[in-house]
């Protein structure tokens, strides 16, 4: 037997800095499961601490909207486009995960926004 599973769209379509939208969601719920897209600062302004922070915060408001917070996280998945910013990364990121963190990969790459530092997924779960 196939079960259907419901899916719901959380908080939109993701838009450049400019206003011009992203052919991508920012975030879906399917069942008791919230999937993230890569959240990262559109308009690349700040150091990694503050890109990091953007990205976490953004994440916590899809969360929020999707009925989830923060602890809920499972897995992120992180992209840095300079392994020489993983401590700035690291401490920014510990501080919206004191107890418990999730599982997280980091990645070394380019990210398509220019001035972008930072990118960073996430798939929450209620338990």
């Amino acid at each position: 037997m196939i079960k259907s599973m419901s899916k719901t769209c959380i908080g939109g379509r993701l838009k450049l800095a400019d206003g011009t939208p992203v052919p991508t969601s920012k975030g879906f719920r399917s069942e008791d499961t919230i999937y993230v897209s890569g959240q990262l600062k559109f308009d690349g302004e700040g150091d990694i601490t503050e890109q990091t922070s953007h990205c976490l915060e953004s994440i916590r408001g899809i969360l929020e909207e999707g009925g989830m917070s923060m602890q809920d996280i499972i897995k992120c998945t992180v992209w840095i486009t300079d392994a020489k910013n993983f401590s700035a990364y690291n401490d920014a990121y510990g501080k919206f995960f004191p107890e418990n963190p999730p599982a997280r990969t980091t990645l070394v790459s380019q990210l398509v926004v220019p001035g972008a530092l930072v990118e960073i997924e996430a798939i929450a779960q209620k338990a």
